[in-house]
């Protein structure tokens, strides 16, 4: 890593060490026919249920790690587990962004968590305001002209929630070389399983500045259990899981996903989300053709941005049918939109029939 990158950092975090976990020592442990007796931790030598959950869990679970590497195709030492994505998103910005001083840069719309985010680090947000007209399709005047004045940090999902567009690898190469030496670009990729084209961690060999969110919460169903992971270079790694609280994945965590990710069941899981995808294409074209419906946006998430008609009146239609959807409405730049998660195919096939009365309930 060069000295310009770690320039980026907080001064106040560079010579921070990772707190000395219990079950990291235990790693290195020599193991005989004499097993070994654990009194350093305080921890409880009852076990109570059916699984010995009674010991502290390793920080980094090396089998999860492994299993994201191959999944990811990414080397080991450059992956982060985190507690979702969004710890990741958190960490990130607490190792970069000084308070009162340091500025994120976003497009808007995007996903509502980097504003709370920033708030919390006492950091402003300057925000790049997507045009509904132009589809929130971000163009490259718009990346020439994005400010670089005190910004530290550059976030941008992609594919982006709520809009559901994805960048071009092109332009976020052309993002990273206009940061280079002087913010950091993060690029969050929940929804990419869904998308057309494929995950850029092929970059990071390029661009050190560079740091990719992944989650096992949409396309692997797995939001129950909190698991995502940060990508970067082995030296950033390090110092983000300095930063870690001392057992932040829990076992039975690790437990899952090592389960969930066998070979056995990876097969399985791509042929739901190609799946996923035909029926997100399919019900894009089903729902464009109600009166109320001004616009589809193309998703490449799991999901599909609406411009409507009488967006409160809809909602409350579709609430008293027991059927929960988002309202986007009152987000800057999502006037009259609504977000919709695609569902299973009986709970797609409910949502027309839904709307399809909310069509029939409009005066002519």
């Amino acid at each position: 890593m060069s000295d310009n990158w770690t320039q980026l950092l907080r001064p106040s975090l560079l010579n921070l060490k990772p707190f000395s976990s219990a079950a990291m020592a235990r790693l290195s442990l020599q193991t005989n026919s004499r097993p070994w007796i654990f009194l350093e931790s305080n921890e409880n030598p009852n076990v109570y249920g059916e699984e010995a959950y009674n010991r502290y869990p390793e920080p980094q679970p090396r089998e999860v790690v492994a299993r994201l590497g191959e999944l990811y195709s990414v080397p080991v030492d450059q992956i982060l587990l985190t507690r979702g994505s969004a710890e990741g998103l958190d960490l990130i910005i607490r190792l970069v962004c000084e308070p009162y001083k340091d500025e994120i840069l976003t497009l808007w719309p995007d996903f509502e968590l980097i504003e709370q985010l920033a708030c919390i680090q006492g950091c402003s947000l300057k925000k790049v305001i997507l045009k509904k007209e132009n589809g929130f399709r971000l163009s490259m005047d718009e990346v020439n002209n994005m400010a670089e004045k005190n910004i530290k940090l550059v976030y941008l999902s992609s594919p982006n929630n709520p809009t559901g567009q994805q960048l071009h690898k092109d332009m976020i190469v052309s993002i990273c070389e206009k940061y280079r030496n002087k913010a950091v670009v993060v690029i969050d990729e929940a929804y990419v399983e869904y998308a057309e084209q494929e995950s850029i961690s092929s970059l990071l060999q390029d661009f050190e500045h560079l740091l990719i969110l992944r989650t096992l919460s949409k396309a692997y169903g797995l939001a129950g259990i909190r698991c995502g992971a940060v990508l970067s270079s082995p030296e950033i790694i390090t110092y983000l899981q300095a930063m870690l609280h001392p057992a932040p994945i829990p076992q039975p965590t690790a437990d899952i996903v090592v389960k969930v990710l066998s070979k056995d069941k990876i097969a399985t899981i791509h042929q739901a989300i190609n799946d996923m995808i035909e029926q997100r294409n399919e019900l894009g074209n089903r729902l464009i053709n109600f009166n109320f419906v001004r616009r589809v946006f193309k998703s490449e998430g799991n999901f599909i941005l609406l411009e409507v008609e009488q967006v409160e009146q809809l909602m409350a239609f579709c609430y008293a049918e027991k059927i929960l959807i988002r309202d986007k409405s009152t987000q800057h730049a999502l006037e009259d939109c609504v977000r919709i998660t695609i569902g299973s195919e009986s709970e797609n096939a409910r949502l027309l029939q839904v709307f399809k009365q909310f069509q029939l309930s409009i005066p002519s």
